[in-house]
């Protein structure tokens, strides 16, 4: 059995019934309520059957559920099983499925709600529905209209149910397809209109639109307070009652705009004086846009106008004040040129010689393209070609070179200048920017070394505190890294406080009374003291205290630097103790010892020195004096000697003969290089008395010596002992004397005794060359 039922186009119930569902589409306003509007006639068309009315965006390829028609307790029992409160389903749709509804507006598919579902209803609970609804016949419905898809409206025909034939279908798929294009149309048109509203909402110019009696219907938000007439006074008022004749017009402003429109003008324009709501005289330039219909009938009209009051008044001061606008440009430190439409000067403020460097008769009646430099004419052609066409230049930099050779760099601006609206020459503001740019770049200067010093400052191991002084005490406004570490508080704990909060009121008031002491005078202070830190430790600081004051609002600020003198303090004892040590092992020397620097000033001497020096009328002060001031002899030698210690750095051992008039010393005298750093920054010199040593060996030498001489003499008087005793025994023997025996016997022991001193003689010998040879003593 087919599931047709006898419902026919042709019948008169049915032509009866589909007008009205015709003339429902025509008369219904444009809005979304067109698809409940769909779903309803579907069901009248087709009584029994289920209806699901979807909106297709063709572009994205989305399909969303609009409406749905049919039995209302199925319905809420369909869509109660789909968990859904209402028709929130968006599916994206295959593009081969929108192919085929393009191509065909009504299609029958398998009778299952799956084939129309896209799969988004699950399968089980298709195959439910498809028992409950008893489905017959499955009709898919598409709207398209010129080639647009807009959406589609599968028809669920139950078992026994009338469904119409295809070609009733297609006719109110095409009638659904108009509306659906309209709405569409009507959409964006609306949008349109309200981006075209908050355009011309914003706009700087009065907008105001007719209707085709020129009763004003819309008027932007700048008319309303230009003209000073609310908007409900502008709008439905007449247009050409605002616009009536003014002083000084003979035709009327409001016969003139009847007649161009009875005459079918299209664009007017002009400029007129209005007076607002508020009794000001406005000068208004406006232009006109006039529309006609198909019959050439008036529809509307489009009116803008812009504010040129404040031109044309300054164009009637211009025109009013022309010799004083020359005395302020004679009279203006740039310079000011005018030319003509070929470039030639006709005018130089006296301030042109005095920038450019050229004499005002050389000015006057030159090329301007000249007064560029020739790298920059071809250039500076195209730029007056442009300014006597109408454009202006601003800000236009290059360096100039004067004919005395001094090079400046120059600004300049140029215009038009226009005489009866057209353009007769061009205009030009020189500026000598030279001190300028030098100003600039030493601003950027100063915020760079500014820059870097608060860089330098918080980054430094020096401890920096700002603080703010205010009616209620010190506050602290910044405090570097370093500063925490000195002290212990973090800038996070500390920065904005009273001191008063973080340690005691009574610290914090002193510190307040010495910081605005400083502040007072103006002068930088430094002071030291024990402060103490958050963990109870007591450091010793030197303060750097430099006042200033914000001359933005006069407040009072001091930036303190702090150095932590604690290690400092301990490593200048430790010195001093070092010292003191030093001083008392040099002054527990028996030799005379004192150190000079390389000006060859004493920088110390010990207890024997002093009191060698006062022995001999020295008296006052030693340290800080040079040598040559200080000890009593000559002491050239010995300034050369100390010069070389400094230059070779080695040690320098000397025996030095000293005289102080009838005194003299023999001084041994050794100099030893004091090295800091791979230099020699001092001199020791250590200085014995040997005097009493040296005249000792040269007593020792003069003993010695006369020993030589004895010995010597000694031998000599042996040979001459020697010798008459031969000649006693000879004789003896020659003439038998009678006591020969007894005269040998004597003679025999005064030779033995001789032989035993040459034998003495001989070890003497010995002694001497053992002397000679260690002592060197006995040299000839």
């Amino acid at each position: 059995m087919s599931d047709t039922i006898s419902w026919h186009s042709g019948t008169p119930d049915g032509m009866a019934l589909f007008s009205d569902i015709a003339t429902s589409f025509l008369e219904a306003p444009a809005g979304e309520g067109i698809y409940d509007l769909i779903a309803d006639a579907v069901t009248t068309l087709c009584p029994g059957c289920y209806v699901m009315v979807s909106r297709i965006e063709e572009e994205k390829r989305l399909l969303s559920l609009q409406a749905l028609g049919g039995n209302p307790e199925v319905i809420q029992k369909f869509l109660g099983d789909l968990g859904m409160e209402g028709l929130t389903a968006v599916v994206s749709l295959p593009q081969e499925r929108i192919n085929a509804l393009k191509k065909e507006t009504v299609i029958t598919v398998p009778p299952s709600l799956a084939s129309v579902t896209n799969h988004f209803i699950p399968a089980g609970l298709c195959k439910k529905f498809d028992r409950v609804l008893d489905i017959g016949t499955i009709r898919i419905i598409s709207f398209v209209w010129k080639g647009r898809l807009y959406g589609a409206a599968p028809i669920i025909c139950p078992r026994g149910a009338c469904l119409p034939e295809p070609t009733v279908l297609k006719a109110f798929a095409r009638m659904v397809s108009v509306s659906l294009q309209r709405l569409e149309a009507e959409s964006q048109l609306i949008l349109a209109e309200k981006k075209y509203r908050t355009l011309a909402d914003h706009a700087s110019a009065i907008i105001l639109q007719t209707d085709e009696n020129l009763i004003i219907r819309y008027a932007n938000r700048h008319a309303v307070e230009r003209l000073g007439w609310g908007e409900e006074e502008l709008v439905g008022s007449s247009f050409a009652d605002l616009i009536a004749y003014e002083e000084n017009d003979d035709t009327g402003r409001k016969e003139h705009l009847q007649r161009a429109i009875r005459e079918g003008e299209r664009d007017l324009e002009g400029e007129q004086c209005f007076t607002s709501a508020d009794g000001d005289r406005i000068c208004l330039a406006w232009r006109a846009s006039l529309g006609y219909g198909d019959d050439g009938s008036f529809t509307w009209l489009s009116w803008t106008a812009l504010d040129v009051t404040d031109a044309r008044r300054s164009e009637r001061a211009l025109r009013e004040s022309r010799e004083q606008l020359r005395m302020v440009t004679d009279g203006s430190f740039d310079g000011i040129i005018s030319s003509d439409i070929g470039g030639t000067i006709t005018y130089a403020s006296p301030s042109s010689e005095r920038i450019l460097g050229i004499p005002m008769t050389k000015i006057l009646g030159a090329n301007c393209i000249a007064l560029f430099p020739p790298d920059r004419q071809g250039r500076a052609e195209q730029i007056f070609a442009k300014i006597v066409a109408g454009e202006v230049f601003e800000g236009i930099r290059f360096p100039y070179r004067r004919p005395d050779g001094s090079e400046i760099l120059v600004e300049l601006n140029s215009g038009p200048i226009f005489r009866d609206d057209k353009s007769v020459g061009a205009m030009a503001v020189v500026r000598d920017i030279s001190a300028m740019e030098r100003a600039q770049r030493a601003e950027l200067e100063v915020q760079y070394t500014t820059s870097l010093l608060s860089a330098s400052l918080r980054n430094t191991p020096l401890g920096m505190a700002l603080f703010h002084l205010t009616a209620d005490g010190v506050q602290v406004a910044d405090w570097n890294h370093s500063m925490a570490k000195i002290l212990g508080w973090q800038p996070e704990e500390i920065v904005g406080k009273m001191l008063g909060e973080v340690i005691p009121v009574r610290v914090a008031d002193a510190i307040y009374d010495a910081l605005a002491e400083i502040a007072w005078f103006q002068r930088p202070g430094v002071v030291r003291s024990l402060c103490g830190t958050a963990t109870g430790q007591r450091v010793n600081l030197n303060w750097f205290h430099n006042p200033f004051t914000d001359p933005r609002d006069g407040e009072q600020y001091v930036m303190s630097l702090a150095e932590d003198m604690t290690e400092v303090e301990q490593a200048r004892r430790a010195l001093e103790d070092s010292e003191k040590q030093y001083r008392r092992t040099i002054d527990a020397l028996a030799e005379l010892v004192f150190v000079v620097d390389r000006e060859l000033r004493v920088r110390v001497s010990n207890r024997a020195f002093t009191r060698w020096l006062e022995n001999l009328g020295h008296r006052g002060e030693i340290t800080g004096r040079t040598i040559t001031d200080v000890l009593p002899f000559s002491t050239t030698k010995e300034c050369t000697r100390i010069e070389q210690v400094f230059a070779l750095a080695e040690p320098l051992d000397t025996v030095e003969e000293v005289s102080l008039g009838e005194i003299h010393w023999i001084m041994a005298v050794n100099r030893v290089p004091v090295i800091r750093n791979g230099t020699v920054v001092e001199v020791a010199v250590l200085m014995r008395d040997i005097t009493a040593v040296h005249e000792l060996e040269i007593l020792k030498r003069e003993a010695f010596e006369q020993i030589e001489r004895n010995m010597e003499q000694f031998a000599i008087l042996n040979d001459h002992i020697r010798n008459p005793l031969q000649g006693i025994l000879g004789i003896c023997e020659l003439d038998g004397i009678e006591h020969y025996d007894l005269i040998y016997k004597h003679v025999k022991e005064i030779d033995a005794i001789i032989r035993r001193l040459d034998i003495g003689y001989l070890e003497s010998e010995k002694i001497r060359e053992f002397l000679r040879k260690h002592y060197g003593m006995l040299d000839a």
